[in-house]
């Protein structure tokens, strides 16, 4: 009879093990006046009021591995490769354990002209440290149907070549994308799916589901773009899904 009840509680457990995952999208920590620019001290600041709304910080193995659930889970993306990560690596990333997706376009990266820029050293650290690397295509261009019949080349360039540079001169072959400019269309999901990539990642709001199969595509999937203008929103999302519990 208790070996009955245990295969029973045993098949309807799945459904607990479903969660929500809120993604947040970053670009650079200079300082600047640009609203895309959060400066060190305001990313401390919010990566403390996420830690105290009592989200974990989660990494993308864990969730691409089917490995994270509930309801309270963050995930800290970084997009581009802007060499100015460095100012809140060991001061806020390291402090609560974080373990950022980078998604890299690599172009730009060790390039004695592009002044704010990553150098290998600086990424080859990250990812020892158990960052996880993601394309963000080759140039950053946009991948839409008209960047299509403009130069085909150089769109599928973006998906393919992105992924190819960054494992050989990595070593890690990424299985995630994130649109460039977070501009996406048909043609660059059916693409992206069929260069190997097991999931992409929008700037469309919402929260992403757990398991990752929950989502209704898994190549459109949502993020949370914070700038200094929109942080608090995101904060309110945050705050709310908590109370919603």
């Amino acid at each position: 009879m208790i070996r009955a009840f245990v295969l029973f509680f045993a098949l309807i457990t799945p459904a607990y093990a479903e969660g929500t995952l809120y993604v947040l999208c970053y670009h650079s920590f200079q300082g600047r006046k640009t609203d895309y620019d959060v400066a060190p001290e305001a990313f401390e600041k919010q990566m403390q009021q996420v830690h105290d709304l009592g989200y974990r910080f989660v990494r993308t193995e864990d969730v691409l591995a089917d490995r994270v659930n509930g309801a309270k889970n963050v995930l800290v993306s970084i997009d581009d490769g802007n060499k100015s990560v460095e100012a809140i690596y060991d001061r806020v990333l390291k402090k609560h354990d974080i373990k950022p997706l980078l998604f890299i376009y690599p172009n730009i990266i060790n390039r004695s002209n592009v002044p704010y820029a990553m150098t290998n050293d600086q990424l080859n650290r990250y990812l020892r440290e158990g960052a996880t690397l993601g394309a963000h295509g080759y140039y950053h261009l946009f991948l839409n149907e008209k960047q299509y019949n403009k130069d085909k080349k150089g769109f599928l360039k973006e998906i393919y070549d992105s992924r190819d540079t960054l494992e050989s001169r990595f070593g890690h072959r990424p299985e995630v994308f994130a649109y460039p400019f977070g501009v996406f269309s048909d043609l660059a999901r059916d693409e992206i799916k069929k260069a190997g990539y097991k999931y992409s990642f929008t700037i469309v709001q919402g929260p992403v589901l757990l398991p990752l199969a929950r989502n209704a595509d898994p190549f459109k999937l949502p993020r949370f773009l914070v700038t200094k203008t929109s942080w608090k929103n995101v904060l309110a999302v945050l705050e709310r899904a908590v109370r919603n519990r």
